[in-house]
């Protein structure tokens, strides 16, 4: 009985750890075990799709300038050639 009383007061703990605003951090809804994107993150069935980053052609126009991205700063161009950057992907509000 005192192993049932352990996972009960585990189980119990968790949830709420889960669900009750704290400092940090957004609280999960009070039924999140009843949603099908807790069980997908759960069981590692989420999607690992990216959508592609543009490549160089699409935001150049005909005069090689850049209709949509500004220039890197001169001091930068080696560190973002070297692949240090950020490139943010499927970010959604």
């Amino acid at each position: 009985m005192l192993i049932v009383d352990i996972f009960i007061f585990y189980f119990v703990g968790w949830y709420l750890d889960q669900v009750a605003p704290r400092t940090w951090g957004v609280p999960k809804p009070y039924y999140f075990l009843f949603q099908p994107s807790y069980w997908r993150g759960v069981f590692g069935c989420t999607s690992s799709y990216t959508t592609p980053i543009l490549s160089r052609e699409t935001i150049l126009d005909s005069h090689g300038k850049s209709k949509t991205v500004e220039e890197a700063p001169r001091d930068q161009v080696d560190e973002l050639a070297g692949g240090k950057g950020v490139a943010v992907r499927a970010l959604r509000k």
